[in-house]
């Protein structure tokens, strides 16, 4: 049975839990009955995280769903950037926020090869017993087809193997 996280923070009362997630999620995951279930079974109100906000409400732990707008960030577009850094701040003075996801965590999950790292360094901690596999990656920094058919065979990849960008973003990688 789902138990909510122990959260400090606002003093008593009811527990606040933030959210971040774009409209179309939100309607998606039908926002209105989570909050209804945690008013109802664990007294925790639900309190949206518009980022579009001057300055964002106190909540003892905060789920979103922000990397749609890490990937515009990453991509130069200013309003992403202005509501990015404006989370980043928030959960800085708020260090002992839980949040779920950590901005680190997606940041990682975006750009694959800190994803591939990272995987491998598991993989390389694991017992013989409980190892796994993960594939090899290779990231191409060249246009030159002769230097990447090259790196490819010096790392024993076949063909075919699939190829995708370095920054992972969701709508497109599902294409």
């Amino acid at each position: 049975m789902f138990q909510p996280p122990v959260m400090n923070g606002c003093g008593m009362g009811k527990k606040k839990i933030g959210y971040w997630l774009k409209e179309g999620k939100a309607k998606r995951i039908e926002i209105t009955k989570i909050e209804e279930i945690l008013a109802r079974k664990y007294d925790c109100d639900l309190v949206s995280m518009d980022g579009e906000r001057d300055s964002l409400p106190r909540v003892d732990a905060m789920f979103h769903k922000m990397s749609d707008m890490m990937f515009d960030a990453r991509q130069g577009k200013r309003a992403a950037i202005d509501q990015l850094e404006k989370f980043k701040k928030y959960f800085k003075a708020h260090e002992g926020l839980p949040v779920f996801d950590p901005l680190s965590n997606i940041e990682t999950l975006l750009d694959r090869v800190l994803m591939m790292e990272a995987i491998q360094k598991c993989s390389n901690s694991c017992s013989i017993d409980t190892k796994f596999y993960s594939c090899g990656y290779h990231l191409v920094e060249s246009d030159n087809v002769i230097s990447i058919n090259e790196a490819l065979a010096a790392k024993n990849f076949r063909f075919p193997v699939i190829c995708k960008s370095r920054i992972a973003r969701e709508r497109l990688d599902m294409i």
